[in-house]
């Protein structure tokens, strides 16, 4: 039988059809290293040799593929998205919560407009069996420093949290700067109260 020459073999694979090591063929999977082309043309003139180099060079070519493959997924994979870093991150539901010997409150809002706080959701419950109503409210940091209305727990300890859903702050003609949430056991005399820490507005 007469074999290929290695130039032939060469033109074969550079156009794009690639001989396999058993007679079969399949498309060209990417270029081949010029460092191979030139360790073809060195090597003996021999068909059988010349087969096993254009299996390595095949595999080679795969694998390589194999990894650009891989590594760009992997890129899209971890992107961010530009859209997301500043408005979806502003709305995102903010939580305080507040609780110390006696109530235990929560609230959950966001950052709607540099002026109003929405989406809010409150709960209160009275932890200690001492006869003292319980509430909570939020301190609003405007152009001066207020507080909401007092969100009452009057059901006693062990009755589970009072809650409220669907609420709202809206500061007018001003600003929200920020917000506290605060908790407070309503005694005979002045009420013990205690507050989250600092929600900033990034609204503003």
């Amino acid at each position: 039988m007469r074999r290929r020459s290695d130039d032939a073999v060469l033109a074969s694979v550079g156009g794009g059809t690639r001989a396999a090591a058993h007679g079969r063929s399949e498309k060209a999977t990417g270029p081949v290293p010029d460092d191979l082309f030139r360790a073809l043309r060195a090597r003996p003139k021999d068909a059988h040799t010349t087969q096993e180099i254009m299996v390595k060079i095949l595999a080679r070519s795969r694998r390589a593929l194999g990894a650009v493959a891989v590594s760009s997924c992997a890129a899209m994979a971890m992107a961010t998205p530009a859209w997301a870093s500043s408005e979806d991150v502003s709305a995102m539901a903010n939580r305080g919560d507040v609780c110390f010997t006696g109530v235990c409150g929560s609230a959950t809002f966001s950052f709607q407009r540099s002026d109003h706080v929405g989406d809010i959701s409150m709960s209160v419950a009275d932890t200690r069996c001492d006869g003292n109503d319980v509430y909570i409210r939020f301190v609003v940091y405007s152009t001066a420093t207020w507080e909401t209305t007092k969100r009452y727990d009057s059901n006693g300890c062990n009755n589970g949290y009072k809650q409220w859903h669907g609420l709202s702050i809206d500061a007018g003609s001003g600003v929200i700067h920020g917000v506290r949430v605060k908790a407070c056991v309503d005694d005979a005399g002045t009420d013990t109260c205690q507050t989250s820490g600092y929600f900033d507005n990034p609204r503003l």
